[in-house]
């Protein structure tokens, strides 16, 4: 039978590989291939009353393009090795739930694979007061 000792060691050991491992998961499960595109934009939303927890699903794109841009001008590289310039438009609100206070939308584009966005926002008397953050997809080789 193993000494108390030894059995300590081996159980501090395996916490040590777990905190490992687990620091090497990425976290952002809904879209792990994706990464933050430039700051975030702020902005507000107008007569947004009751937005939690009934009214996040109300929020329509029409609404959201004030906040987020109603497209993103991104660089593209060609094949003649020069960088030509690319407008992504946002499309439609592709989900939109509570968390708490928070409405968080998901923000669709026409080119789902690439780009999306997503807009948190809190109530502010009958306002919305929001932040949005476009993401880019990544490379995952």
């Amino acid at each position: 039978m193993w000494s108390h000792r030894t059995q300590v060691f081996w159980k501090i050991h395996a916490i040590s590989v777990l905190v490992v491992i687990l620091s090497i998961v990425q976290r952002n499960d809904a879209h792990p291939e994706f990464q933050a595109y430039g700051d975030k934009k702020l902005g507000e939303i107008t007569n947004a009353a009751n937005l939690c927890p009934s009214g996040c699903e109300k929020i329509t794109i029409n609404q959201a393009k004030p906040v987020c841009g109603g497209n993103i001008t991104v660089p593209k590289p060609n094949i003649y090795f020069k960088v030509d310039i690319e407008t992504v438009h946002f499309t439609s609100i592709t989900s939109a739930k509570c968390n708490g206070a928070t409405c968080h939308v998901e923000i669709g584009t026409d080119q789902v694979d690439a780009w999306h966005a997503g807009m948190d926002c809190t109530q502010k008397g009958t306002d919305a007061a929001c932040a949005c953050t476009i993401y880019m997809k990544t490379d995952s080789n």
